[in-house]
């Protein structure tokens, strides 16, 4: 079982802010999260296969080709700002 001095502990290390009121009730939330976990670490998984897909299936791709061309003008006319044929946004980081 944890000790309220251990969640503490990772409480700083997560820069989480515990109130006193409720450390108790977070020791033993944290103490049934950790328990279902001993379950899961507890069941025999030594001869499973990793799964990339939890289904067997098989992703149809098309060829990779042009299909019509894009008039890049015509579509930019429609943008607010446009300089040199690329679009320019507002600055997000200074």
């Amino acid at each position: 079982m944890l000790s309220a001095e251990e969640v503490k502990r990772l409480s700083v290390l997560a820069r989480l802010e515990v109130r006193p009121e409720d450390q108790d009730r977070l020791v033993r939330e944290l103490d049934r999260i950790l328990g279902f976990v001993r379950q899961l670490e507890a069941a025999p998984t030594g001869e499973i296969e990793p799964l990339v897909h939890p289904l067997d299936l098989i992703q149809p791709l098309r060829d990779d080709e042009v299909r019509e061309p894009v008039d890049r003008e015509a579509i930019q006319k429609a943008a607010p700002d446009v300089a040199e044929g690329y679009y320019r946004v507002p600055r997000v980081i200074e």
